[in-house]
């Protein structure tokens, strides 16, 4: 019984599972905005 007790609360830890490809997504979109701007300043 009390190795279930951790398995009950699984559900209340899965939206760590959407940070890893939000924060991609969010650093790729950094990143060319960054590089963006400085194509344009090195121009």
């Amino acid at each position: 019984m009390a190795l279930l007790v951790p398995a009950a609360h699984v559900g209340h830890w899965l939206w760590v599972l959407y940070l890893p490809p939000i924060l991609i997504v969010v650093g790729s979109i950094a990143r060319a905005s960054f590089l963006e701007r400085r194509r344009k300043r090195d121009d």
